[in-house]
């Protein structure tokens, strides 16, 4: 980043590759929708270049990035599960693919938004400094949506 940082383009694409797959992987979850998590993904990399030289040196990066990409496609009113094309699901999966997401969005969005970047592999101290909550209240939003999410699925 300290290379993007300074205008380097190469360093753009580097970073643009190594991270945006599952940026957008994480948007078409959170949003519901490939059109809204398109625009939200193309969002979160106008501003990761717009506030490059606000980003600090020594400052790591993978929570920044997250924290941009959390608060992108936050607007998504409704989820179109319908629409949505996971690799490697079975036609028999379909209907409880579809019934996952129409359960997380029936979550408080910021319980969406921690259980989401559960998924991706975040501990609780990274979750934190990402929506800026204490590891604690993390691990508490998270235990009381995955009860939320099991007993809707049931």
């Amino acid at each position: 980043m300290s290379r993007v940082k300074a205008d380097d383009r190469e360093a753009w694409n580097v970073l643009y590759n190594r991270h945006a797959p599952r940026i957008f992987s994480f948007l078409l979850r959170r949003t519901g929708a490939k059109e809204q998590a398109e625009d939200a993904h193309q969002e979160v990399w106008l501003r990761v270049w717009r506030f490059r030289r606000t980003w600090t040196d020594g400052r790591t990066f993978r929570p920044w990035l997250w924290a941009i990409a959390c608060n992108s496609g936050r607007d998504a009113v409704r989820p179109q599960p319908e629409i949505l094309r996971f690799s490697g699901v079975h036609h028999d999966q379909h209907e409880l693919r579809d019934r996952l997401v129409e359960a997380l969005h029936h979550l408080d969005p910021l319980d969406r938004r921690v259980v989401l970047l559960s998924s991706e592999g975040f501990t609780s101290d990274e979750m934190a400094e990402i929506t800026g909550l204490s590891s604690g209240a993390v691990r508490m939003r998270l235990c009381r949506s995955r009860a939320s999410l099991q007993e809707r699925l049931q």
